[in-house]
């Protein structure tokens, strides 16, 4: 069980430890930053792209992902990323508004079977 305490020592960075939320990765499009199956701690507080290159939980066209979100041409331009070498994706979005974020991805616990 995460207690408040953890988040509170682990995840300073949270905008409240009322806003963690747990969630499990449930593809390979990140693969090198966190696994499929890896126990992803989101801070739902984070709705806009607050830390440039950060990885965020979003929604494009009603479909949810996660991904590498940075800022470019002084923030008129988004990118969207994965970072598995093997995938490779990126595209980039005029209209922010296209790109729902649902929060920022604070900490990846990994995890395998013993």
């Amino acid at each position: 069980m995460v207690t408040k305490e953890w988040i509170d020592c682990y995840l300073t960075e949270a905008s409240n430890k009322d806003n963690v939320k747990i969630l499990i990765a449930k593809d390979k499009t990140m693969v090198n930053t966190f696994d499929d199956g890896d126990v992803l701690f989101i801070d739902t507080g984070v709705t806009d792209v607050q830390m440039d290159g950060a990885v965020y939980a979003i929604v494009i066209a009603g479909m949810f992902m996660i991904r590498r979100l940075k800022l470019l041409k002084n923030g008129s331009l988004l990118e969207v990323s994965c970072d598995n070498p093997s995938i490779r994706s990126t595209d980039v979005y005029e209209n922010k508004d296209d790109v729902k974020i649902l929060g920022r991805i604070l900490w990846a616990w990994r995890g395998s079977k013993v």
